[in-house]
C-alpha cells in the first residue's frame, strides 16, 4: 500500500517507509453500526473490541424510518440530533447508551410518539507500535505495517525478555533503490520504564544491519546512542566530528531520531527529535581518517542481507555487544539520500502528535 495518505511526508529518495499505525484515508478499517429505540429507552449502540467510534452518518430524534444504511428523517425531526449523538459517541469505545427522550433532544412534535435512529461509524484503533513487553517473552503487537511501494512486509520474530536476550527483530529485505552513497535512517522509538542496566560492552543493539554496513546504530549504556559507518574506502568510523557520536536518549518517552550522511561532502548529522545534535566528517576510534567529498557507503553485506532493525540474535542475558532491547517502535524511514535539516524538522512535525 501507498502513503499518499500523508502528502506532508518527505517523499524524494524515500526507498523504506514502515508504518505500524494505521494509514488515515487508505487502510483504515472502518465498520458501519446502526441502532434504533422508542421513545422513553435507551439507545444501546456498541463498537466491537479494538473499534473507537469516529463518526456519525445519521441521526434523527422523531418520526425517521427505513433500514441501517438508508434512514431517511422525517418532518418530525430534531434538528440537534447528530450533534448530541456525536456528543455521546465520538471517541468511545463499548457500549454507549443515549436515552431517546424529550429531555435530551427537545420535543420536535407534540403528541407523536418518537423514536431516535442512530448510524455511526466505528474505526479500528491503531496501537501505532511494535511493541515488546518487559519480562518473559512476548508478542508483536502491531496492527499495520505499511512499507510504500517496496517488497512484502517484514519478517516479525517475538522472544525478546526484560535482560535484553530473545531475537526479536524486524527484517527489511534488500531494496536496490538504496544503495547509494548516502543515506537518512529516521525512527520513532520508546524506552519508557526499560531497564537497560548493562556494563562494560554488555549494550544492547537496538537499531542496526544484520551485518557491518552500511549502518549500525548502537544503544550503549545509559540510554546514548552511538552510529557506526562502514564505507567504500574500507575504513569502520564511528565517530562524528572527531569525538565519539552519542545521542543521549530520554528513557520517559517517545524520540524521533535520525542519521544523515552525503555522500557529496563526506559529512553525517545526527538529530534527536527536531534538534541537530552534531554533524561533520565521521572518523575513526582516534578521531583520525575522515570521511573526504566523495566517499561513498558500503554495501556489500546489505546487499546479501538486507537490515535488521530492533535487536541482534543474542539468547542470554549480559550480551557483549549483541543483544536485545524491550521497548517499543514505530515509524521507520530509509532514504538513499542525506536529508536536509528542514525535511528531518517536517517529518518530525508529521508524525509528533502521534507518538508525544
Amino acid at each position: 500500500m501507498g502513503i499518499n495518505f500523508n502528502p506532508s511526508l518527505v517523499l524524494n529518495g524515500l526507498v523504506h517507509y514502515l508504518d505500524p499505525a494505521q494509514s488515515a484515508g487508505e487502510s483504515l478499517v472502518t465498520q458501519t453500526i446502526c441502532a434504533t429505540a422508542t421513545e422513553g429507552q435507551n439507545l444501546e449502540i456498541t463498537a466491537p473490541p479494538g473499534y473507537t467510534f469516529t463518526s456519525v452518518e445519521f441521526a434523527s430524534y422523531g418520526t425517521p424510518s427505513g433500514e441501517c444504511g438508508s434512514f431517511i428523517q422525517s418532518a418530525c425531526h430534531a434538528e440537534n440530533s447528530v450533534s448530541i449523538v456525536e456528543s455521546y459517541l465520538i471517541g468511545e469505545e463499548n457500549t454507549v447508551s443515549i436515552p431517546a427522550t424529550n429531555a435530551v433532544f427537545g420535543n420536535p412534535c407534540s403528541g407523536t410518539f418518537k423514536r431516535l435512529y442512530v448510524e455511526a461509524i466505528a474505526t479500528a484503533v491503531s496501537n501505532q507500535s511494535i511493541r515488546n513487553s518487559i519480562g518473559g517473552t512476548s508478542l508483536w503487537n502491531v496492527n499495520q505495517m505499511s512499507i510504500g511501494d517496496t517488497t512484502a512486509l517484514p519478517s516479525l520474530e517475538s522472544n525478546a525478555k526484560a535482560d535484553g536476550s530473545g531475537s526479536s527483530y524486524i527484517t527489511v529485505s534488500r531494496d536496490g533503490r538504496l544503495e547509494t552513497g548516502s543515506i537518512t535512517f529516521q525512527i520513532w522509538f520508546n524506552l519508557k520504564n526499560i531497564p537497560l542496566n548493562v556494563g562494560g560492552n554488555n549494550n544492547w543493539r537496538a537499531m542496526l544491519p544484520s551485518a557491518a554496513d552500511p549502518l549500525r546504530i548502537v544503544l550503549e549504556q545509559s540510554y546514548v546512542l552511538n552510529f557506526t559507518t562502514d564505507t567504500t574506502d574500507g575504513n569502520n568510523r564511528r565517530n562524528l566530528n572527531g569525538s565519539f557520536a552519542p545521542l543521549t536518549v530520554d528513557p520517559d518517552g517517545w524520540q524521533f531520531i535520525t542519521y544523515t550522511y552525503d555522500q557529496t561532502t563526506g559529512e553525517a548529522a545526527c538529530y534527536k527529535n527536531n534538534v541537530l545534535v552534531r554533524s561533520g566528517p565521521m572518523t575513526d576510534s582516534g578521531g583520525a581518517s575522515p570521511t573526504q567529498p566523495g566517499t561513498g557507503l558500503r554495501y556489500t553485506n546489505y546487499t546479501a542481507n538486507g537490515f535488521r532493525i530492533y535487536g541482534g540474535t543474542n539468547f542470554s542475558a549480559n550480551p557483549s555487544g549483541n543483544g536485545v532491547c524491550p521497548g517499543e517502535v514505530g515509524n521507520i524511514m530509509f532514504y538513499n539520500r542525506a536529508l536536509t535539516q528542514s525535511e528531518v524538522i517536517n517529518n518530525y512535525n508529521v508524525f509528533r502528535e502521534r507518538y508525544i
